[in-house]
């Protein structure tokens, strides 16, 4: 029931984010040629590979080592010792933006450098609040900070006529003015103390930290990197497009970020159970079925709706990529599900290979094919190396804990992905559409008659009784 009930509150939170974000998407294409927003949005991704390398992603460790305490001191210490962490890589962080920034000659570094640093701290702040076992707040910080965005955007670029800097200056200043809600309620400034420095915390958080910062590289490698392939064969305009369509499988993303948000502090607590292998085979299966109709789902809105979002005609060659990009984020989501796994176990260095084994293949791919197959070898290639990524995962997973596929469900799962794509490239009409749609969702229903039967049987009883 705590994970129900920690999935409607994540799940109110990130929907509405992601409607903000589609509120922002007619005002960016509008404004802003595919040129420039493809290469501020290189900017925008850019600087988040390096925050989640240069600090080593140490929010996930705060979480972690937060639940290895029960005590609400215990907790603060390892809040303390990841700032003594984050403190040693600030340096490193700068000199890093600055080299990657004049290399590639990306624009607005020194909104770049804000924003990356916005995102830091909001992360440590959102994390701290989840380890104390607040998730509303972690969800109302993302409200305000998603709502902030949308006025400063449309302030900024209808007001001051900004240009492209507000796809970094936007989400870095309400990112801050979340941060500040979290640390007026929660006076974390004030919980610092030197008397709670312990090296052996200090060095318990690096070791685990470091392969999730080396492993944030090949993730990059696996997914952004795609950015920098495009910009040089295809031009700035293909990063454009691409910025554009992965905000459309934000659609995705955000039933993968509403589950994993929830599945990251489950699997954390049933790490040391005996009934874990049973427990995990069930979640997964769930996760697959829910992933799977949302997708199909996400692929036919999409189709229908994207004229109607976006009403400038240069954005158009986006709507042929998409379903190739949904499909990549279903697999993406495989993999982070068992990513969480690994973490909860301490496995981080299995994360790592696995993904590193994405990236090559990949990168590999990318390079053979992008000059015959132009922007569409970018998702094509994502595919191939998150395939990669997951089958690495799903065989080393079984040295440490039995998880059981279910492989009636995979099939259906399939049929599910790969029916839609068929009929927005065959051009199909509406009703076919519908009708694809309502065969998934009928599916899923049908595989879970007996739970959704005993759910309303409860819900029924409980009205009664009222």
């Amino acid at each position: 029931m705590n994970f129900i009930k920690k999935l409607l509150i994540y799940f109110i939170g990130n929907v509405f984010n992601k409607l903000i974000v589609f509120f922002l998407l007619p005002i960016y294409t509008s404004n802003l040629s595919p040129s420039a927003y493809g290469d501020a949005d290189l900017s925008l991704t850019t600087v988040t590979m390096l925050v989640s390398l240069l600090f080593m992603e140490v929010w996930t460790p705060l979480l972690r080592f937060s639940y290895d305490s029960e005590k609400r001191n215990d907790k603060i210490k390892v809040f303390n010792n990841v700032i003594i962490v984050v403190c040693i890589c600030m340096p490193i962080y700068f000199v890093g933006c600055l080299i990657i920034g004049k290399w590639q000659n990306l624009p607005h570094l020194t909104w770049m450098i804000v924003y990356g640093l916005s995102i830091l701290i909001l992360h440590i702040y959102q994390f701290e609040v989840r380890a104390v076992g607040n998730s509303k707040d972690f969800m109302l910080s993302g409200m305000i900070s998603s709502i902030a965005q949308l006025v400063i955007s449309f302030i900024a670029i209808y007001l001051f006529k900004a240009n492209s800097e507000v796809i970094l200056l936007a989400p870095a200043i309400s990112n801050i003015i979340a941060s500040i809600y979290l640390e007026f309620k929660y006076k974390f400034i004030s919980q610092i103390k030197k008397s709670y420095y312990s090296f052996e915390m200090v060095s318990s958080i690096i070791k685990y930290a470091f392969p999730l910062a080396i492993n944030a590289v090949a993730f990059w490698a696996m997914t952004n990197i795609n950015r920098y392939f495009s910009r040089a064969y295809l031009g700035s305009a293909a990063n454009g497009y691409i910025a554009v369509a992965t905000k459309f499988i934000a659609l995705i993303n955000t039933i993968v970020q509403i589950y994993s948000l929830a599945w990251q502090e489950s699997a954390y607590e049933h790490c040391n159970s005996q009934q874990r292998s049973n427990y995990y085979s069930k979640m997964l299966t769930i996760y697959l079925d829910v992933m799977s109709v949302g997708t199909c789902i996400a692929i036919v809105a999409t189709n229908v709706l994207f004229p109607y979002i976006i009403s400038d005609v240069s954005y158009e060659k986006t709507q042929l990529i998409l379903p190739i990009y949904y499909i990549s984020a279903f697999a993406s989501a495989i993999s982070n599900f068992y990513g969480h796994i690994y973490n909860a176990l301490k496995k981080t260095n299995i994360l790592l290979f696995s993904t590193i084994g994405g990236a090559v293949v990949n990168i590999a791919l990318l390079y053979i094919t992008i000059n015959k197959f132009g922007i569409y070898s970018i998702p094509i290639s994502l595919i191939a190396g998150y395939s990669v990524n997951v089958f690495m995962r799903i065989v080393n997973i079984s040295e440490h804990v039995k998880i059981k596929l279910n492989y009636t469900h995979i099939i259906i799962n399939a049929l599910s992905i790969v029916m839609p794509c068929l009929i927005v490239y065959l051009n199909c009409n509406y009703i076919i559409k519908l009708i694809v749609f309502i065969l998934s969702l009928g599916s899923l229903i049908y595989c879970y008659r007996k739970d959704l039967g005993t759910l309303l049987h409860k819900i029924k009883k409980g009205v009664v009784r009222k």
